[in-house]
């Protein structure tokens, strides 16, 4: 039997990658159309949950799991995690982009 398409577009996710603060009301707009009209799920981080374990590992990690990736670019550059020389947006960009 195959399978439902239906249901595996529900079971899919779309990863939506930002600076948070300055561009939430785009991020809202983009999982309201990406949730009602593509019928996907998309799950922006600051809806997480969970504890402060590392969030680089924990983006990126669910940047591969994402069935696509949305990349809303703002003015700002973004928060550099300590010990990195780039931002979580530009990380999460490259690890898509190289998936």
């Amino acid at each position: 039997m195959d399978p439902d398409p239906r249901q595996a577009a529900l079971e899919a996710s779309v990863f939506v990658s930002s600076t948070c603060k300055d561009m939430e009301p785009y991020r809202r707009a983009v999982e309201d159309a990406i949730v009602h009209k593509a019928q996907v799920a998309c799950f922006l981080s600051e809806d997480w949950t969970g504890g402060y374990d590392d969030v680089v590992r924990k983006c990126l990690d669910r940047v591969m799991a994402s069935f696509g990736f949305v990349l809303l670019l703002g003015f700002a550059y973004g928060w550099v995690p300590e010990k990195r020389e780039k931002s979580i947006t530009h990380l999460e960009f490259e690890c898509a982009f190289g998936r």
